[in-house]
């Protein structure tokens, strides 16, 4: 790779906005459900879908 591309290869590897909106919807969510059951677009949230919206949140440079 040529240090010319390295933005674009950097850029590519970043989550889509879509995928960054939905990591927010889960995490605000499940902080509001207080621990209790809460589903997101029609789909349960458990601990993996959690961990999961955190690491695109920090791949995005977002605060999980």
């Amino acid at each position: 790779v040529h240090p010319a591309q390295l933005a674009v290869v950097h850029a590519s590897y970043l989550p889509e906005a879509a995928e960054v909106a939905w990591a927010e919807r889960v995490l605000v969510a499940a902080a509001a459900s207080q621990g209790a059951a809460v589903a997101v677009d029609g789909k349960m949230v458990d601990r993996p879908v959690i961990l999961k919206a955190e690491r695109i949140l920090a791949r995005a440079g977002r605060a999980g």
